[in-house]
């Protein structure tokens, strides 16, 4: 019981270092680079932005811009 909850305190302690250190960024390729929750995570966000992007057409955001 005791290695599991150190390794639960380290596993978070690095995640948070790295957030601090390192950025958004370096989070987001880590879990990208895991087997399975990577690919998950990829196609959950690339859907979160394809619904965002179908909200706006759909309520006629002009998207384009008038370059004169």
């Amino acid at each position: 019981m005791p290695v599991a909850i150190t390794l639960l305190v380290t596993v978070v302690v690095g995640l948070v270092a790295l957030r601090l250190f390192a950025g958004r960024a370096a989070i987001s390729q880590l879990i990208c680079a895991l087997p399975i929750a990577g690919k998950l995570w990829y196609w959950s966000g690339a859907a979160e932005g394809l619904r965002a992007i179908g909200l706006l057409v759909e309520t006629g955001f002009p998207c384009r811009r008038r370059w004169n």
